[in-house]
Formats: C-alpha cells, structure tokens, sequence
C-alpha cells in the first residue's frame, strides 16, 4: 500500500490558463505524480523479486544445493527470474519518468527566465 502524500492538497491546480508558463507547469506536475507512482511500483516489484528469491534460497537449502551456486541457481528458477525481469521494466520505467522530470524542470526554468526578461523589458 502506498504511503499517503504528505503534499497532496485537493485545491484547484495553480495555474489554469493556457499560456506557455502554465502548460508547462501542469506537465511538470503530473511528470512528478507518475514520478512517485513510478517510485513506488519499483519497491513492489523490488519486493516480490526479493521474496521469491528467499523462498528459492529456502528450498535450495532443503534440497542440498552447494552455497557457491545457490544464488545463482536461485536466480535461475522460473519464477524469480520473471520476477527480476519485472523488477528491472520498474527501474527503467523509474529511471525515464525521472529522466522526464528533470527535462520539464529544465523547460520550466527556462520559460520561467524568458517570462521574466520580456516583463522586464517592458
């Protein structure tokens, strides 16, 4: 269950209008929103890797398997290693949302500068 956002506030968005400024900002703040939903699908999917890894560790245990392999060989069961190709989709899907915030961020600022030198040479 995801944690409850401190942040979230149900008040009208900010900035309504449709000047470039505000398009931006909106795009930035939902760019952020999937951020977080992005964050938190990677510690589930983090999660469920590391618990069918256990439970492969425990059943390599009871089957004998040499300590010097059993990760790999737990690593190597069906299961978990669907489940680590999950986890690593949720990293990059972390990873490129991340990479989407930071380019708003840096679009955001620039417009932001921009909006201030044309008010001020007025």
């Amino acid at each position: 269950m995801p944690f409850a956002d401190p942040f979230a506030d149900p008040a009208p968005p900010q900035f309504e209008g449709d000047s470039l400024l505000e398009r931006i900002s909106r795009a930035y703040e939902e760019a952020v929103d999937l951020y977080g939903d992005a964050c938190d699908d990677n510690a589930a999917k983090e999660n469920e890797y590391l618990k069918l890894h256990a439970q492969a560790w425990v059943h390599a245990i009871e089957d004998g398997v040499a300590a010097t392999v059993r990760s790999k060989h737990c690593d190597n069961q069906q299961d978990v290693c669907d489940a680590r190709q999950t986890w690593n989709r949720a990293m990059a899907t972390e990873r490129r949302s991340r990479a989407k915030v930071e380019e708003l961020k840096n679009r955001l600022t620039a417009v932001m500068s921009h909006t201030r030198f044309v008010r001020e040479g007025t």
